[in-house]
């Protein structure tokens, strides 16, 4: 559940069982798939597939925002894997409303080699995980991935945040 006290936007970020209906699913190109297991919502695959998820969630403006999440993984292959939180509603086509905040990126020197910790330390592309917006309104945190192996044991998420911050 959302954590409205303590902060927390996003609704179903423990990635629990029940969590999983919390989330829009999107195939771009197949070949990767993101399923919840194990308290984790895991992306494996790979063979040139892109896909993602995503959650609207309500923000005021003028206001700065903070994204995080705890992401594991045994080392990927040719792999990006990308946190956008934009004005855009995801759809058709290639999301990048706001850009890249926080990233995996293999040929940019993450997600190579074994990896387990807060997305934001082991990032190695995007523009940061601190955003503000202009308006108040909806708006999407978008998780994606693509590429040719996201390893043997994919890539997992937990702990997903988007808080308020100073």
């Amino acid at each position: 559940n959302s954590d409205p006290v303590a902060g927390n936007l996003i609704d179903g970020g423990k990635m629990e069982a029940n969590d999983a209906n919390k989330w829009t699913h999107f195939t771009y190109s197949p070949g990767v798939t993101f399923a919840i297991s194990g308290g984790r919502m895991v992306a494996t695959g790979g063979s040139g597939g892109h896909a993602g998820i995503y959650q609207a969630i309500e923000v005021v403006g003028g206001k700065k925002y903070k994204i995080d999440m705890n992401i594991s993984g045994s080392g990927a292959t040719d792999v990006w894997f990308e946190v956008y939180l934009g004005t855009a509603t995801p759809g058709a086509g290639d999301y990048n409303s706001g850009g890249t905040r926080i990233a995996l990126n293999t040929w940019a020197g993450c997600g190579k080699t074994p990896f387990n910790g807060k997305l934001s330390s082991i990032s190695c592309s995007g523009s940061g995980n601190t955003v503000t917006f202009e308006n108040s309104g909806t708006v999407y945190l978008v998780i994606r991935g693509g590429g040719a192996n996201f390893g043997t044991t994919g890539i997992s998420i937990t702990n997903i945040e988007v808080r308020g911050s100073n």
